[in-house]
């Protein structure tokens, strides 16, 4: 198997082990805490993913260079310095984090979070509390992204596998055996987050060549990569008003239980798309770097169409269940039938508008390979002149159902606008390939059978035919996207002409190997 696939492979079992935590662990979260603070559990999901947005021009870049300086002669030097500058500027970042947490706590405790029943000293601690987590995981990702750029994904899966298992399952035996707060839940996470941070730090030093010398900041490298940072975090900010902003929005504008149920459905939608997405495209970022720097085209036309409709693939079955089924998932993963009731709505939308996000992330990723973000951030500016307010006036007549419709708004904008734009430039002419080829064909065959299945779907089933019904569905919807999929079907069918040959061509030759020694 090639190193390619060996890293798709891994980056689906590190991300499956992370969907598969979150969807267990987010429900008793819920349970052990109550709705109210898990609210704020989601809101520290959107303090660290803003942040974490904000440093991405760092672990971007580090992850783009050394998958650069891999195919250089001479450029072990390079590396390490590169990664000496790098680190200590995302520290001094994550320090600065930290700092302005801990002085905003009173005031969100006070006059932003909305709660019913938790004390105001409560939320201030845990405000303060997940500003010391988020300034220890900070600069993992960074490590992380080093690891990545080096192509050690298979290291990269099993250390984010042991420190994921660490977070989620031992928060559960925290507020399960000590104290079911959210104190308790934030203490766990400082111990787990700098362990993380220290374990990837170590493996990205052993994995770097050996220069004879101590690594050192050099600002050379920082001159010379700024502005491809700047770029990405330009375009971080304007995404983190994308992807953050309706939640920014809403923990002002809803109680925090209500915000709970909000965060619920997002975590399910968010947590699904990136189990089926992120691992394609970090396989396939140090790939489309390389073959960019080497100026291959038809390397990088096929495979950028090879990974959009394996994304396609497995992103539209996937989205298309959730949709049509939203309330019997919800229940089948709560429990409860009136959190399901108060999240299936959510999640319809949410789930709609996150995968056509999904669509998009190929394309992005290889807008970022050739160093291209101008147009990443023009149709990030006008989203965002677009989006908060929509989200505004949506959130105030509808709640928190407005808000997520304004989802589906946004990336079907990005959908239908930004592949057109991309291709004017990166790969041109290839837009037609992409929206019937790569998306058209295997979205509307999925359709196809997962809206026969919810039509034929019988009136009462229990916990587990519905989960036998729905596995179904998805199984088979999945194999009419495969088979609508040109690429896809011509690697599946290769494929299974090579497990032919292996299993039965060669027991045919070892079969006339024993005649003939037999005889």
């Amino acid at each position: 198997m090639s190193q390619f696939k060996w890293n798709i492979a891994a980056n689906y079992f590190g991300r499956g082990w992370l969907g598969v935590t979150n969807l267990l662990c987010v429900p008793l979260y819920a349970k052990f805490m109550g709705v109210e603070s898990y609210g704020l559990v989601g809101f520290f999901g959107v303090l660290q993913s803003s942040f974490l947005i904000l440093e991405i021009g760092l672990y971007t870049t580090l992850n783009r260079e050394l998958a650069r300086l891999a195919k250089a002669q001479g450029s072990e030097e390079v590396s390490r310095d590169v990664v000496r500058t790098l680190e200590t500027i995302y520290w001094m970042g994550s320090v600065l984090i930290a700092v302005i947490v801990y002085l905003i706590a009173p005031y969100v405790a006070v006059h932003w979070l909305k709660t019913e029943l938790l004390p105001t000293s409560t939320l201030e601690t845990a405000i303060m509390l997940m500003g010391i987590a988020m300034a220890l995981e900070g600069p993992h990702a960074l490590y992380n992204s080093g690891l990545m750029g080096l192509q050690k994904q298979v290291l990269v899966n099993c250390i984010s596998s042991v420190f994921i298992t660490l977070r989620c399952f031992g928060a559960i035996a925290v507020l399960w055996g000590v104290s079911p707060t959210i104190e308790a839940y934030l203490w766990w996470q400082i111990p787990v987050s700098a362990a993380r941070t220290l374990t990837t730090a170590v493996f990205l030093q052993k994995n770097m060549p050996s220069i004879g010398r101590r690594a050192r900041f050099d600002k050379r490298h920082f001159r010379a990569l700024w502005k491809f940072s700047l770029g990405v975090s330009g375009a971080a900010i304007l995404t983190l008003l994308l992807t953050q902003g309706d939640k920014i929005l809403l923990s002002k504008m809803l109680t925090l239980e209500t915000f709970g149920y909000y965060n619920l459905a997002w975590v399910l939608g968010f947590s699904l798309v990136g189990l089926l997405v992120d691992p394609i495209k970090d396989a396939s970022f140090p790939r489309f770097s390389q073959l960019a720097e080497a100026n291959e085209i038809k390397s990088i036309a096929d495979l950028y169409h090879l990974s959009c409709q394996a994304a396609t693939v497995v992103l539209a079955p996937v989205s298309l269940v959730v949709v049509f089924f939203a309330y019997d998932i919800v229940l089948a993963w709560t429990g409860m039938p009136t959190m399901a009731q108060k999240t299936c709505s959510i999640l319809e939308l949410l789930i709609i508008g996150m995968a056509l996000r999904g669509l998009m992330t190929l394309p992005t990723t290889l807008q970022l390979a050739y160093g291209w973000t101008r147009l990443m951030i023009g149709m990030n500016v006008v989203a965002v002149i677009i989006f908060m307010p929509l989200v505004t006036v949506l959130a105030v007549f509808k709640g928190s159902l407005g808000a997520a419709s304004a989802w589906v708004v946004l990336y079907a904008g990005y959908v239908f606008f930004g592949i057109t734009l991309m291709h004017r430039r990166i790969l041109k002419g290839e837009e037609r390939t992409w929206y019937v080829s790569d998306v058209g064909l295997p979205l509307f065959s999925a359709l196809a059978v997962v809206y026969l299945g919810r039509c034929l779907a019988p009136d009462k089933m229990t916990m587990v035919t519905t989960l036998m019904y729905l596995a179904l569905v998805l199984i088979v919807s999945m194999v009419a996207a495969s088979l609508a999929g040109p690429k896809i079907r011509k690697l599946a069918l290769r494929s299974m002409g090579d497990a032919w040959r292996f299993f039965f061509k060669r027991g045919e030759s070892l079969s006339e190997a024993e005649f003939k020694e037999n005889a």
